[in-house]
């Protein structure tokens, strides 16, 4: 999905087999949001109740540090 919406750079979190948070590059939030309806039916689908953006963005090293 955020292949296909365009969004580059960026990675995507499972937390507590509940939640999963999705890192982007900052100036790639707005696009992302555009798609936050779809990335949170996708994610429910698959079994997550709770679907976040880290408001940081996409960071390289230690898991959200």
């Amino acid at each position: 999905l955020l292949y296909a919406g365009g969004i580059s750079g960026h990675r995507v979190r499972i937390h507590d087999d509940s939640l999963v948070r999705v890192e982007c590059d900052p100036a790639q939030m707005e696009k992302l949001l555009s798609l936050r309806e779809d990335a949170a039916k996708l994610s429910r689908e698959l079994g997550y109740r709770w679907t976040v953006l880290d408001l940081l963005g996409y960071r390289t090293g230690g898991a959200g540090a």
